[in-house]
């Protein structure tokens, strides 16, 4: 997974996969993105990774916007449906 800040809401999840896919091998793509309004930090100024890792991609608990890598290397919006057809391998990525 992969935690992306937008503070303005501009982000173009399209261009993104194509950037990606320009410029990493299929491997090293993250599967899943996290869209972030403000990344969370301690008050020395550290990344809050932990938080963020046991959280993990569960869409009815966060409420971030979340995207998943489908088989035609595009992000789709994780609803709670294909979280749960991701968990019982319906959707293979």
């Amino acid at each position: 997974m992969a935690a992306i800040v937008d503070e303005e809401g501009v982000l173009n999840i399209s261009s993104l996969a194509d950037g990606l896919r320009k410029q990493l091998p299929p491997y090293a793509r993250p599967l899943f993105l996290r869209v972030l309004a403000t990344l969370p930090i301690t008050g020395t100024y550290k990344l809050k990774k932990r938080d963020l890792q046991l959280e993990g991609y569960d869409p009815v608990t966060i409420k971030d916007k979340l995207y998943y890598l489908d088989s035609r290397g595009q992000y789709v919006p994780l609803t709670k449906q294909a979280y749960e057809d991701i968990l019982s391998n319906k959707i293979r990525l």
